[in-house]
């Protein structure tokens, strides 16, 4: 099953729009909420190189709502204090 199939739009398509920016990235910037609704979809791919980039890629989650329990993609780290 593809993340399409779960109705998601984390395809191999969309990874080849993005494959070179995150090539130039060294860690990627998630909210709650998008790391929440990305790291099912995503974390079960491999073979493709944004696939690949973004299993291995430094994953930063702002939250204060987030709680270590629910970090399932690593490597991830929780930054707190950013809600007002």
């Amino acid at each position: 099953m593809t993340p399409a199939d779960r109705g998601g739009s984390s395809t191999p398509r969309t990874w080849t729009a993005w494959d070179g920016l995150a090539q130039r990235s060294d860690a990627l910037l998630q909210g709650r909420r998008t790391y929440q609704v990305s790291a099912g979809p995503c974390s079960v791919q491999s073979g493709a190189p944004f696939a690949d980039w973004i299993n291995s890629v430094q994953k930063y989650v702002v939250s204060d709502r987030f709680s270590d329990d629910g970090i399932t993609w690593q490597p991830t780290t929780i930054i707190r204090g950013a809600e007002s």
